[in-house]
Formats: C-alpha cells, structure tokens, sequence
C-alpha cells in the first residue's frame, strides 16, 4: 500500500478541503468535520485511506462494508486535490489492489452519477462494469433528484489483469 496510507483523524482537515474543491460538490460530496469523525470511529467496515505528496494530501478513498457478510465493499467517495494529473487513476488502481489483497472483499462496487462521463469513463479503464441505472437515487436541496451508474469490479475480474496474481 506505498501510495496510500490509513487515515487519522488529524486528516479529516485535509480531507474536507479536498471535498470542497470548486465543481465538487456536484460529483464528489461532502461531509462535516463531525460526519467524518462518526464514520471514521464509529461504523464498523468503513476505512479512510490518503495518498499525500510531500507538502499536501494528494487525494483520499472512503471504503464502506469491509465488514459485510456478502464480501461486497462500496467505494464511498474518492477525489483528489489536483485532478488531470493523473493522481486519481492510481489512487483508484491502489485502492482496488488493496482491497482485493488486504481484504475478503469479493465485489467492490460504487456509484457515479449518470451524468459524470468522465469519471464512469476513468472506473471502466479500471476494470470496472456497469451494471445499470439507478434512478434518481440522490435528492436535491432544490427538490430535484439525480440518478447514479451502479458500476463493480469482481476479484476475478481484478485477478485475471493482475500478473502472477490467483483469484483468492
């Protein structure tokens, strides 16, 4: 896990800054300085990990359901401070790979927003499917809701672009 780094809670500045970048809000989300605090101490299976360079943090990942009976983890949220550059496809790479290796984890999945071509475009390079819509599954402050992609990767998908790697 050289790129990333397990979360502390002292990161959770760094963290909402990242979330707060102009344009995320729309794509991203965001939490209180509290929210993250209660999910990083208080839900069982969820993990906080960061990448940082050497002045800043670079980017972060929000795992959920590590702890789930079904091996189904979500990717909850993952940005990076300075997109464009990269960064964010080997964050997504690291965590994946960290996933699968350092968990039971068989399915990971997440959801984008159907509009975010960008980023469905970024996970399917990554080896992720998509497997529907889901329909306006997030409201609004407005009143309005917006529907999300329901995109996975399998460890044996995983396994099988992985050298020298089994599937368990």
């Amino acid at each position: 896990m050289s790129l990333l780094a397990f979360a502390a809670l002292d990161d959770i500045p760094a963290i909402m800054a990242i979330e707060r970048r102009p344009g995320y809000d729309d794509l991203v989300g965001r939490w209180s300085a509290e929210e993250h605090h209660a999910e990083m101490t208080g839900v069982p299976g969820t993990r906080y990990l960061v990448a940082r360079g050497e002045r800043r943090m670079l980017g972060f990942v929000i795992l959920q359901g590590l702890d789930s009976a079904n091996r189904c983890t979500t990717l909850r949220r993952i940005a990076v401070g300075e997109p464009s550059r990269g960064i964010g496809a080997r964050i997504l790479a690291a965590t994946t790979d960290h996933v699968f290796t350092e968990t039971p984890t068989h399915r990971l999945q997440l959801l984008v927003y159907d509009d975010n071509a960008r980023a469905a475009q970024a996970y399917a390079r990554a080896g992720f499917r998509t497997e529907g819509l889901v329909r306006d599954v997030r409201a609004l402050p407005d009143g309005h809701f917006r529907s999300m992609y329901l995109m996975s990767i399998l460890r044996p998908d995983w396994a099988a672009g992985q050298p020298n790697r089994s599937t368990e």
